[in-house]
């Protein structure tokens, strides 16, 4: 699939200029889903997905069939992805419950898309750092990927390296952005 760069675009000016908070965030959510879906072996995700007790939801699963020129740095068959477009930074509760809610998905790799990024400094492992790096020790993968991030990718190629950017920066305890 090709990248859809005019319609991630629209969907970025409507998370930044919609009237409300809901189509703000809804606009982030399609603009992740448009650029995860032009990944070769990323599949059509289940938006919304409702746990067993319909008492958690996360903004997309995608199916997933890692191949060379997509997510081959992950052999997860499916991966979560939750959308924050907030003013402020995701601090560690959002990090405690999107770890939470992998484990109840038994999905390893997990994607977190914050325009403002995460709390707390990479360096020293604080606040949502800590939580991300201490979800690596129990072998959840967290990546994050901020506003910059998502309006400065142009293709699907660069998305995978950005992906494995932060993925490499992952495994060596240099979490955030």
């Amino acid at each position: 699939m090709a990248f859809p760069r005019t319609q991630i675009n629209a969907y970025l000016h409507d998370a930044e200029h919609g009237n409300t908070v809901q189509i703000r965030g809804r606009a982030l959510e399609d603009a992740a889903i448009a650029m995860f879906t032009s990944i070769p072996g990323v599949l059509t995700p289940e938006p919304n997905a409702l746990d067993y007790a319909h008492a958690t939801e996360i903004d997309s699963l995608f199916p997933n069939r890692p191949n060379n020129n997509g997510l081959w740095f992950t052999n997860e068959r499916a991966f979560l992805c939750e959308c924050k477009n907030w003013n402020v930074a995701a601090g560690a509760p959002e990090l405690i419950l999107f770890l939470q809610k992998m484990k109840q998905r038994n999905c390893k790799f997990g994607v977190l898309v914050s325009s403002e990024g995460i709390t707390g400094d990479a360096a020293a492992l604080t606040a949502a750092n800590d939580i991300v790096a201490a979800a690596l020790a129990e072998g959840y993968e967290i990546i994050v990927l901020d506003w910059a991030d998502l309006v400065s990718i142009r293709s699907a190629k660069a998305l995978v390296q950005k992906m494995q950017e932060r993925w490499v920066r992952l495994k060596s305890y240099r979490t955030s952005v």
